[in-house]
């Protein structure tokens, strides 16, 4: 994936990276392998240290259906960056 940060494939994964959150729908929903792949991403970052990195597993939802599902973990991440920075 590449964004405003460079590559954020796994190979570059590293604990300096801005805060993440990662939101995934069921395995094998419609991108075999998608879903184990963003589990190790977070895991990945997370063993690196990476301070604000989240994983929330949205079960039931397709690639594209986790935008449908994902403010509540999203709305709980924000809130955990705030309070962190106080």
């Amino acid at each position: 994936m590449k964004g405003d940060w460079g590559d954020l494939s796994i190979r570059n994964a590293a604990a300096y990276r801005p805060a993440k959150t990662v939101d995934y729908g069921g395995a094998g929903r419609d991108m075999p392998g998608r879903s184990e792949e963003n589990a190790l991403m977070a895991a990945s970052l997370a063993a690196l240290g990476h301070p604000r990195v989240r994983c929330f597993h949205l079960k039931g939802c397709d690639h594209g259906g986790t935008l449908d599902h994902c403010e509540p973990s999203i709305a709980a991440f924000l809130k955990e960056l705030g309070e962190n920075r106080k």
